[in-house]
């Protein structure tokens, strides 16, 4: 097997595809509506959720940044429980996006039902990471499974994904990436020209099967150096 079979993404499945993810996050925002403490499963567990803003929030705070000056973007935002929580640890101006306008209401409900009502600092945006209408505006990035599903759709590679994103950043940004589908040694390798890999967090969270250990989820930052 060739060092690109090795690292090859997983095979196509439907949870790569827009019409899937629309369906989705439409069944969920019904569920909200009728039932406010329903936003839907937080993808990775809680405590993914906050590990990644608690790494991103330590880096940051390594480049001498703060969490009230920095421009941020939820990318894939999904249900919006990760924005919601990013504003909880007082991080200010946040774009939560994604492909979807169920996901994108969704969000929105569960941020003002959370206290956090769309403002000049707060924005849900309808956005592609194959056509994006943002260009190097963002200082950190927390993404939470959009890799995972945009990979897992037939004709996106590794590098769309990063030299999209990239595209969204401001040189010096970091993207907080958090992943179930893809080990740290082959995200690395998604991530070429143009980005650093920082670090990874050590989560603490793993399983084992046939004597073999491994974590659920991987946690990794980058720094777009170009």
């Amino acid at each position: 097997m060739s060092d690109e079979d090795s690292t090859s993404s997983p095979p196509p499945s439907q949870l790569g595809t827009q019409n899937h993810w629309d369906s989705v996050y439409r069944r969920e925002l019904t569920n909200f509506t009728s039932n406010k403490s329903d936003p839907g499963d937080i993808w990775y567990g809680e405590k993914a959720q906050s590990d990644m803003i608690r790494f991103g929030t330590d880096l940051l705070l390594d480049f001498g940044k703060s969490v009230e000056d920095v421009n941020v973007l939820d990318l894939g935002a999904g249900n919006g429980c990760l924005t919601l929580a990013l504003l909880e640890e007082d991080y200010v101006n946040i774009v939560a996006s994604d492909y979807v306008q169920s996901s994108v209401d969704l969000s929105k409900s569960v941020c003002a039902n959370g206290g956090f009502e769309e403002s000049e600092t707060l924005k849900f945006v309808l956005d592609d990471i194959n056509s994006t209408q943002f260009t190097s505006q963002f200082d950190i990035t927390f993404d939470k499974g959009t890799m995972d599903a945009f990979l897992l759709y037939p004709s996106h590679t590794p590098q769309m994904y990063t030299t999209g994103v990239k595209g969204m950043m401001n040189i010096g940004g970091v993207l907080i990436l958090a992943s179930c589908n893809n080990t740290v040694d082959e995200i690395k390798k998604y991530f070429g020209e143009g980005w650093k890999f920082i670090d990874e967090f050590n989560s603490g969270s793993t399983f084992s099967f046939g004597g073999v250990k491994g974590s659920t989820h991987v946690i990794l930052a980058f720094e777009r150096i170009s």
